[in-house]
């Protein structure tokens, strides 16, 4: 047996190796890692090698932290809690919810054993538990969790510089059955559990950043309903910080003549129901006269069709038409109408004791859109009734006339055709939002746990406070130079651990070693800041 060494970058490493002939040729038989030099000179002296007691993960809290400490969420929320309810660690266990919620969702009951596996356990050091964390979901009452908003959005303004801010609103169903509730209410489900109660709110997000910048809880009501009781604090919001000089974008659910009249004093982008704009749709597309590809590489044509007169006022008119687009809602209308006929098939003819199940039957066969396309009746045939389904061929050669193509307002006079449509098209990434909190491997808001409407509100609060910190973190990337998904950011951050050695006598961390990608990520935010916090 002999040693030898191997040199890795500017380190040298010893190894023992015996080496056995096999037939005319001498080979290495055995290896045996000894470590450097200093490592054998400390076994030879009797000192002992550092022992691994423990590893937790650091790398995706400290991009948090870093997320955090820019916004100070800590601060902001010890400083707005009541001083009677609220103690020296209050914006931890908050914190310990938003984290948590951001990287591995868990109950309130889950939190706990979660934080003990990351760097959080040894850097707090805060006692938890479940009911801890319900008790401080009652602090956060209506004027609280606004005050809070509102700052944290301020600090989120001195990082951006939109002036195009996004509005649409979504909703949760939970199985919860509080009919007294003042949060919960049922309607159209976004999940198409129109059975169970929803929780719905409103997000306000910035164009170009798209960072979320407040949200409005409410009861379950129609988008234009929501928007008209929201608008004076929508407006009241951005004037706050943009002094009038923004822009809002909606979609046509939040269309009524109060809505537009209320938000026509500042710049605005929305859209027109097709029944609207059936006559401005039979301009050919040879007219349009501006173009553009989209992200997805798709060329989109556009059309400035002028001054027209609705809800009371003349308003710009903008027409955007997509080939894609078109193929694919004419697809899915055509094989929509082809399912329904072929639903038909089986009650076509059938006799019903009673005018309700002919009704029930004929609801069960109809698409959720598009019934105008349909002729339907209901007739008495002697003692039954039966079902009648057509074609209204009127209807549909007008649907075929809106395929692939949008019909935009605005009071926008002198912006260009093309930045009307890139904006309102732009409502993507506030749906984005939306998916994330109901993705279950993003930000989820449900399952919801929580029985009373404030923590309801709470914990939707809370929920929004998380993606305000994924987006910010999306964005200083970004600005940093990654491109790359915020998902492969955390996978990334989330193999960076440390771990706390001990040589018997004194204990001491040490990161795990990183590779390049690690190690770039590290540098670009200085995570070694967070290693002692």
């Amino acid at each position: 047996m002999h040693l030898t060494r191997k040199k890795r970058g500017k380190r040298t490493y010893y190894y023992a190796v015996q080496n056995k002939r096999f037939g005319n040729k001498v080979r290495s038989d055995k290896q045996i890692y000894l470590g450097t030099a200093e490592s054998i000179a400390n076994a030879m002296s009797g000192k002992t090698q550092p022992n691994l007691l423990h590893t937790k993960s650091f790398g995706d809290i400290a991009l948090l932290l870093y997320i955090e400490r820019l916004l100070d969420i800590e601060n902001i929320f010890n400083k707005n809690l009541n001083k009677k309810r609220k103690n020296s660690v209050s914006g931890k266990y908050y914190l310990s919810v938003i984290f948590n919620r951001i990287l591995k969702p868990k109950s309130k009951a889950g939190i706990n054993d979660w934080l003990k596996t990351t760097v959080l356990d040894w850097y707090w050091n805060i006692s938890t538990s479940s009911q801890k964390f319900w008790n401080h979901l009652e602090y956060l009452d209506d004027e609280t969790i606004k005050n809070i908003c509102d700052e944290i959005a301020g600090k989120s303004f001195e990082l951006i510089s939109d002036s195009e801010f996004l509005w649409d609103t979504s909703n949760y169903f939970t199985y919860m059955k509080n009919n007294d509730s003042e949060v919960l209410g049922k309607g159209k489900s976004k999940q198409g559990r129109h059975e169970k109660n929803l929780v719905c709110h409103g997000l306000l997000v910035g164009r170009e950043s798209g960072i979320p910048l407040q949200h409005f809880p409410y009861k379950y009501k129609h988008d234009s309903k929501v928007m008209n009781e929201k608008i004076s604090e929508i407006i009241e919001f951005l004037n706050k910080y943009k002094k009038q000089d923004f822009t809002l974008v909606f979609d046509k659910g939040n269309n009524s003549k109060d809505n537009i009249k209320a938000i026509s004093k500042y710049n605005f982008i929305g859209s027109l129901r097709s029944e609207q704009a059936k006559d401005l749709f039979n301009i050919p597309t040879a007219k349009y006269e501006y173009n553009y590809k989209s992200t997805k590489d798709n060329e989109v044509l556009v059309h400035d069709a002028g001054l027209h007169k609705y809800y009371g006022s003349e308003y710009r008119i903008m027409l955007s038409y997509e080939k894609a687009s078109y193929k694919r809602q004419k697809m899915a209308f055509e094989k929509s109408l082809k399912d329904t006929f072929d639903k038909y098939e089986n009650i076509k003819g059938k006799e019903f004791k009673t005018q309700m199940a002919a009704m029930n039957a004929l609801n069960k066969i109809l698409p959720k859109k598009n019934l105008k396309a349909y002729n339907k009746d209901i007739v008495e045939k002697g003692k039954f009734w039966c079902v009648l389904l057509s074609k209204n061929e009127e209807e549909i050669k007008l649907y075929g006339q809106s395929f692939g193509k949008t019909a935009l307002i605005t009071n926008k006079s002198k912006s260009v055709p093309v930045d009307i449509v890139k904006a309102y098209r732009s409502l993507i990434v506030v749906e984005n939002q939306f998916r994330a909190l109901h993705n279950s491997f993003m930000i989820p808001i449900t399952p919801i746990y929580e029985w009373t409407d404030q923590k309801i509100k709470a914990h939707i609060f809370l929920c929004f406070v998380a993606l305000v910190i994924a987006r910010v973190l999306e964005y200083i990337s970004k600005q940093k130079g990654l491109n790359i998904t915020f998902s492969r950011l955390l996978e990334t951050a989330e193999n960076i651990r440390i771990g706390l050695l001990t040589d018997g006598k004194k204990a001491k961390y040490c990161l795990e070693q990183m590779t390049v990608e690690e190690q770039k990520l590290m540098g670009l935010f200085e995570l070694h800041k967070y290693l002692v916090v």
